[in-house]
């Protein structure tokens, strides 16, 4: 089951997009993908963590982020 509650709604209008050069403000923690034992997404633990971070009240997260552990 996937939790739609924590979606949030976006443009495909690139006139309604603003550009900035100013930095991000504030905590955009990475956002970890779970697996299941099954080596699938665990879309459940995935909504449970994006409420984690709402409740701790972040105030973004990067999704496709890194902890910046890479193999460099």
């Amino acid at each position: 089951m996937t939790d739609t509650t924590t979606t949030t709604p976006y443009t495909t209008d690139e006139a309604n997009r603003e550009t900035t050069d100013e930095p991000f403000e504030g905590v955009y923690p990475a956002m970890t993908t779970p697996f299941t034992d099954d080596d699938e997404v665990d879309h459940d633990q995935l909504a449970e963590n994006a409420r984690y971070f709402e409740r701790a009240g972040v105030d973004g997260v990067v999704p496709v982020g890194s902890t910046g552990e890479s193999a460099t």
